[in-house]
Parts: structure tokens; sequence; C-alpha cells
């Protein structure tokens, strides 16, 4: 008698269902596991990266996948501690190729994996983000915030790791800095910049960083609150080598400005001369065009010329009038106020100012040249014969200096017509250059 077995199952398929379990379970580990863990499971299970569940996703894609705040594999490689991460993703040219396409997409805060390497302080993913997939460092988060703030901002410094953070936040701002980075953003909330933070958080290296490595960071730049980062030094009491680093800067900043201003003028001067030597060549219908124009930045030109004569003429007028009155004065041996009774700090002022009709002009008064005021009520008492020799050095040393002043308002006037001719000039210059065109 044939005794019948029911057929064995085939041991293949039971193989193929623990793997398709161990398929599934890698689907859940890279969601909770740490990257050891899981590269030690992929190796000894020997999972397929491409294989795509029943949902339709690969386990490639499960890694990649955007989770509901938008994260992506780079916000994580950013945040991790592990620098193996980042040099995995980008170690082949295909990789890096499609991860290009998502270096720079924010979660949902408008975070990118850059802002991410700069709050977690990793400095080595800050750099292969930005060598090896050319990272974006200007962009800014919901609230404003920028890579630079967030690498220039410390943590606690009683944290563990505090010292790594000092250094990697120092090696990531200057990472930033040489890639371009505009230094002076600012976020929304509080208006601060990358230096405001810097300070605030007692970032000795990173103010140094931003203070040298960065070609326009404004120490003078003020936040909402109206405070400069100098300011904030001052109120959070940083420390001696943050001061001296923003003074450092202000004083650079200071010289720059000075320097471009002289370079302005020169500039100016420099076109003034050439547009004076060069043929003036305009068609008949433009110069129809614009010939009022044209007139009218030559009246103003003109009468810049004209005030500045007329303001040497008058300050000539008024120092020879001054020494013909000095020396009559002096010759006669009398005061220039009444022979007989005291001598009133109104009508000092009045004989003043009748003498130096500018100085009435620009509202000098005499007690800014002689001792008798109205603030102490002393009177200058002149003798039956005249002035006394006090009196008169007095009113002597209050000529020279009025002299001094009267010439150095007369100089500044001089800088401030000087000034508009230049302006007058300039405009001329635009007009002459827009008929040519």
């Amino acid at each position: 008698m044939i005794t019948r077995h029911a057929p064995s199952t085939p041991a293949v398929p039971a193989a193929a269902a623990a793997h398709d379990k161990e398929q599934d379970f890698a689907h859940r580990i890279v969601e909770f596991a740490d990257f050891d863990v899981c590269c030690k499971f992929f190796r000894e299970k020997a999972v397929a990266f491409d294989v795509p569940n029943e949902a339709g996703w690969s386990l490639l894609m499960r890694i990649c996948a955007c989770v509901p705040n938008r994260t992506n594999v780079l916000h994580l490689a950013a945040m991790s501690s592990n620098s193996q991460v980042m040099q995995e993703l980008v170690a082949t040219a295909e990789r890096r190729a499609k991860l290009q396409a998502v270096v720079d997409l924010p979660n949902i805060n408008g975070d990118t994996p850059l802002m991410m390497a700069s709050v977690a302080k990793n400095a080595d993913a800050a750099r292969l983000l930005l060598s090896e997939l050319s990272a974006n460092a200007s962009f800014g988060n919901a609230n404003g915030m920028t890579a630079l703030m967030c690498a220039a901002r410390l943590g606690d410094p009683s944290a563990p790791n505090s010292e790594h953070h000092v250094a990697a936040s120092d090696e990531i701002v200057r990472l930033l800095l040489a890639s371009g980075v505009h230094a002076n953003a600012t976020e929304l909330a509080a208006g601060n910049s990358a230096l405001h933070f810097a300070v605030l958080s007692h970032n000795t290296l990173g103010v140094q960083a931003l203070t040298e490595r960065s070609v326009d960071a404004d120490v003078l730049l003020r936040n909402k609150a109206g405070l400069t980062a100098i300011d904030l030094a001052k109120r959070v009491g940083a420390s001696a080598e943050i001061v001296a680093c923003l003074k450092r800067k202000l004083a650079e900043l200071e010289s720059a400005a000075a320097e471009k201003q002289r370079a302005l003028e020169n500039d100016l001067l420099q076109e003034d001369e050439t547009t004076a030597a060069a043929p003036k060549r305009t068609t008949s219908s433009k110069s129809r065009r614009s010939k009022s124009k044209a007139k009218k930045a030559l009246a103003k030109d003109r009468s810049v010329e004209k005030m500045a004569a007329d303001s040497e003429a008058v300050a000539a007028d008024v120092a020879a009038k001054k020494n013909r009155e000095l020396e009559q004065a002096e010759a006669a041996g009398t005061s220039l106020s009444p022979s007989h009774g005291s001598v009133s700090y109104h009508a000092l002022n009045a004989v003043f100012h009748r003498t130096f009709p500018l100085a009435e002009e620009l509202d000098i008064p005499v007690e800014a040249f002689v001792i008798a005021s109205s603030s102490t009520d002393i009177e200058l008492q002149p003798s039956d014969g005249g002035l006394s020799i006090s009196q008169l050095e007095a009113l002597q040393e209050a000529h020279l200096r009025a002299y001094h002043y009267l010439n150095e308002k007369k100089m500044e006037l001089a800088r401030v017509l000087e000034a508009q001719r230049l302006e007058a000039h300039f405009a001329l210059q635009s007009e002459i250059l827009s008929l040519d065109k």
C-alpha cells in the first residue's frame, strides 16, 4: 500500500516571509534608532533599500522622506553628533546631485539644514553643506533668523560640551562669512543682528570673527530697542576682549567713511574739471527739450559762486571796518561806550554788534568775548578820561578772540558754499549727460 504524504512547504517561501518581516521592521527602525543601530541592522539582515513595501515606499524613500514638519534627511544629518552621517550622504557624486535639490528646503519653521547645523554647532556638517552641496547661507527662517545668527549665538555656558560649542561656533561663523553672507541681517522679533547675538551670549570668539572677517559688520546698527552692539556690551557686562573688538571695528568704520568721503570729493572735482574741458555735444531736439533745465542748473551754479564771492567780500569788509574802529578808539583814547556812567551789558552788546555786524547776524553775544556779562551782573566802570588799562586789555583780547571766531565762521561758511557749488556742478553735469543720450 502506497502512503501518500502531503507535500511539504518549500523552505524558500518561509525565508522570504522572514525577510519581508525584517524589511518591514527596517522601515520602523529608521524612525527611532540611532545611526549605529540602523547600520548594524542593515548589514546583518541585508535589507534591500530599493524594494517597495505595501504602501509603495522603499527603505531609501523612507530614510529621505519628509516627515509632517517637513524635516528631511539633511536636517537630521545636520543635527547628528556623528560626523559620519553627513560624510556618507555626500560620499558619491550621484548622491550629491540628488541632495543638492533639497539642500535649501526648509522645515515647517523655515529652518534649512545649514541653520540646523549652526544651531547644533556641527561644524563638519556646515562645511560639507557649503562646500559639497552649495547651500545658500543667506536664507532666513520664519522668525528672520539666519544661519549666521544661529552660529553666533551660544547656549548655556554651563551645559556639557560648552567649550566644543564655542570653538565650533567660531569655525561656523568664519565659514559663513567666507561664503559671502550678509552680516547685518536682522531677525524680526527684536531686530538683532548676528553681532548682537554674539554679544548677548558673551561669545568672544564670535565677536572677534564678525569684527575681523566681515567687511560690512556694523557695530552701530541699532535693534528695535535702539541699542547697538556696543550698547549691549555695556548693558550685559561683556568682557574686555569683546569691548576692544567692537571699538577697533568702530575705528575702522570711521576711518573707511572718512576715506570714502575724500575719494568722493576728489571724484567730483575731477568730473567737474573733465566736464569743463570736454566739448559739449547736444542735438538740437534734445537741447530744445532740456533747455530750461540746463539754464536752471547753470543759474544755480552761478548763484552758488556769487554767494561765495559775496561772503568773501562781506568778511573782508567786516575785518577792515573792525580794524579801523579799533585804531580810531586807540588813537582817540576813548571808549566804545558813553564817557560817563557805567557801561551796562545791553549797551556794550549793542556797541559790539554795531562794530561787528556779522556777529549780530550770526547771533554772537558780547558775553562770549568779555568778562562782564548779564550772568554775573558785573559792569565795566570807565574812568573820566576813558577806559582803564584793564578794560582796554579786555577789549583788545575780545577783539582778537572775535577775529578768530569770525574767521572760523567764515571758513565754515566757505566749506558749505563749496559743497553747494560741487553739488550744483554735479547737477549740471547730470543734465548735460542726459542731453547727450
